[in-house]
């Protein structure tokens, strides 16, 4: 492999990296400012009357006003780290990549998806003086979809471990064993979508199936997510096929048109 090789790969990783690196900053500011601050974790019971959602709000208003603003910013940070999953997904199916581009809308989905409830528990937040129903129903609105909204979320999953099972390079870009967790996580997920018929127990939106096992394995495929990509990034600089030489180029074109010359001059003798 040539310097100049490795020069032009190096080229590619940079914005690709930063790209990457955004998830790991989406998932601190989600931290930082949904569970630290505004303080949904454990999330409120779906059982709570209308004045102990009030009172929820209420006690802790600038936590929460503050967290979900720091949400807000960080939720965007989950964009370009979905696009450049999506450039390495490509780099597996080729030119025509149908998995990457259904991950990528997928991707887009899930940012509104995390988007709107936000701005629904900042609306609850904004008027002390809104009846105590109102903040309730704002409260439902934003929790059934931000956790009950898998359908994207599995579709995407499955698009990216159905893409690693095709990859039959040497080295693939993102491990097998990645794949199955990936087919795993997304099965995960499907329960949450009952929490539109549970109040309580494991499958409502506090429940042990549907918020705490669904919360930590989503959080622990991101930050495996943003681990892998990170290597394959650095691994791209390295790869002859996606990065090829200058040099080899340049020869084979030669080799080509001296051999068009070569047929060129035999025709015109011949003729």
């Amino acid at each position: 492999m040539s310097e100049q090789t490795l020069r032009r790969g190096a080229l590619k990783t940079p914005n690709q990296l930063l790209c990457a690196y955004c998830g790991y900053a989406a998932m601190f500011t989600l931290f930082l400012g949904w569970v630290a601050l505004a303080g949904f974790v454990p999330p409120p019971d779906p059982s709570d009357s209308p004045s102990e959602v009030a009172d929820f709000f209420a006690d802790n208003r600038t936590g929460i006003r503050i967290g979900l603003m720091i949400c807000m910013l960080g939720c965007a940070l989950f964009l370009p780290w979905w696009a450049v999953i999506a450039v390495q997904v490509k780099r597996i199916e080729g030119r025509f990549s149908p998995l990457a581009y259904t991950q990528i809308a997928a991707g887009a989905c899930f940012v509104l998806e995390f988007l709107f409830p936000l701005t629904f528990w900042a609306n609850a937040a904004f008027r002390p003086e809104a009846s105590a129903e109102s903040i309730q129903r704002l409260n439902d609105l934003a929790w059934i979809p931000f956790l009950g909204l898998v359908s994207t979320a599995v579709v995407q999953t499955f698009a990216i471990a159905i893409a690693v099972f095709q990859d039959t390079r040497a080295r693939p870009i993102f491990p097998r064993w990645f794949a199955y967790y990936s087919v795993w996580s997304a099965l995960i997920y499907t329960p949450a979508g009952l929490i539109i018929f549970f109040k309580n127990g494991p499958f409502a939106w506090n429940g042990f199936v549907s918020f705490w096992i669904v919360f930590a394995v989503f959080s622990t495929w991101c930050i495996v997510m943003t681990f892998l990509l990170v290597r394959a990034i650095k691994h791209q600089a390295e790869d002859l096929s996606d990065v090829p030489d200058d040099s080899v180029v340049a020869a084979e074109l030669a080799s080509l048109r001296a051999e068009v010359d070569r047929l060129a001059a035999r025709d015109a003798v011949a003729s």
